[in-house]
């Protein structure tokens, strides 16, 4: 049985003080009950991941993705072999917010940054990362961000 918003409080309460990654909705939370639950997490040195709307918490970093694109297929075939995305980062403990589009997942399972190549004519094109290559001779990785 799942518990009503309004116990939403008290449950996140006493999750926080035995487990150290709380994953949560936070519609529903009052302003005053996220300042409570962020002061119990601060002490016990927890954190709380809230998806979706973030109600009544003021998030220290806010990560956000869209513009997915798949790669590999064809019109009516074809095996996907990546996704690109377009990733943002901000929130209060982020000096500037930031956008980056990121391999997901890159070769080795992570995140790995597009890396932007410049062609002998000076027209920039994207470079997908191949097994252990980093990136076509002559160019530099982009780093993330």
């Amino acid at each position: 049985m799942a518990a009503s918003v309004n116990q939403l409080p008290t449950v996140l309460a006493a999750v926080v003080d035995g487990v150290d990654v709380v994953v949560a909705a936070g519609a529903g939370v009052r302003a005053n009950d996220a300042r409570r639950l962020g002061a119990r997490l601060t002490q016990r040195g927890g954190v709380l991941l809230v998806v979706g709307d973030p109600g009544g918490f003021v998030p220290d970093v806010v990560c956000s993705a869209d513009q997915a694109q798949w790669e590999g297929l064809g019109p009516g075939h074809g095996r996907i072999t990546a996704r690109r995305l377009c990733v943002d980062v901000s929130g209060r403990r982020v000096d500037r917010p930031r956008r980056s589009q990121v391999w997901f997942p890159g070769p080795d399972g992570t995140l790995e940054p597009v890396v932007a190549a410049v062609s002998e004519g000076g027209v920039a094109s994207d470079v997908r990362r191949l097994g252990s290559v980093a990136a076509m001779p002559g160019t530099r990785r982009a780093a993330a961000g």
